[in-house]
């Protein structure tokens, strides 16, 4: 093979490999990361399916042997669709991907219950260690919203004033897991208030 040649296939090699690859992929690519973004963190909201509504939440109060703890739902949270596919089955890639709820659950302690109030949902613990979570989850609807973010302290007075008109959610649960510190609360979709 001459030199010529040699340098006139390389040449048209080098020419044609970005028309194969286009800036469309690279821009697709973006595009899909874009997405992904959105759609990892949400604002808490409530799924009521007998009237097919959405709440969105603005505070989350948490009662656990006289420790009271206040988280702003009014910020956005890690979020996960329950469609998302699960490779928890795939060795090694099992292990780095978010576990399910339901899969969690069933290592966790039934702790408490669940109340509403307008668009504030109170977590009340019957026993529960008193210490902050590490991390903190409401489910429902197949949606599942969590943060590891620091709640802040309440006081005794502000609580009472807002758990008075509380509600209790018929069927919801309150659960803790004592090895990872995680707080779960699990309300269903077609939930009825007490």
């Amino acid at each position: 093979m001459d030199r010529r040649h040699f340098l006139t296939n390389g040449i048209a090699t080098g020419l044609a490999t970005p028309v194969v690859l286009g800036p469309t992929s690279a821009l697709a690519v973006i595009k899909e990361d874009e997405d992904s973004d959105e759609d990892a963190f949400k604002r808490v909201s409530l799924l009521l399916t007998p009237r097919n509504r959405v709440v969105l939440l603005t505070q989350l109060l948490i009662y656990a042997n006289g420790l009271l703890l206040f988280y702003d739902l009014q910020r956005m949270w890690n979020y996960y669709p329950a469609s998302r596919a699960s490779l928890g089955g795939v060795p090694l890639l099992g292990a780095l991907q978010h576990q399910p709820v339901e899969k969690r659950v069933n290592a966790m302690e039934l702790v408490g219950t669940v109340f509403l109030v307008s668009t504030t949902l109170i977590m009340m613990a019957s026993r529960m260690p008193r210490r902050k979570p590490k991390r903190v989850t409401v489910f429902n609807g197949g949606n599942e919203f969590t943060t590891t973010s620091r709640a802040k302290t309440v006081k005794q007075e502000q609580f009472d004033r807002i758990l008075k008109p509380a509600k209790e959610i018929r069927g919801s649960g309150m659960f803790y897991d004592q090895d990872t510190g995680e707080l779960l609360a699990k309300i269903p979709p077609e939930f009825i208030q007490r």
